[in-house]
Parts: C-alpha cells; sequence; structure tokens
C-alpha cells in the first residue's frame, strides 16, 4: 500500500509541476511576480 501512495503522490506532483509550468507560460513571469510583489530584477528605475 506505501508504493501505491507513493507513486500516486509522484504522480500528483508531476501533474502539477506541468500545470504550473503552463500557468507560469500563459501568465509569463513578470506579472506572477508583480502580483506576488517581489521587485523586478530587470527593472531600470
Amino acid at each position: 500500500m506505501p508504493l501505491l501512495v507513493c507513486l500516486s503522490l509522484f504522480c500528483l506532483s508531476l501533474v502539477s509541476l506541468f500545470v504550473w509550468q503552463r500557468v507560469a507560460d500563459v501568465a509569463k513571469w513578470d506579472d506572477l511576480e508583480a502580483c506576488l510583489g517581489q521587485p523586478k530584477v530587470n527593472n531600470p528605475t
């Protein structure tokens, strides 16, 4: 049973990683960073 749980968790993490990559591609990291309130590195000001 523990093996099955580990396998399902691994698959779930892979899927969530893929989804997060798609979200990042669509929303673009700059917009995400602005939403999170993190300072941009390439900001000239």
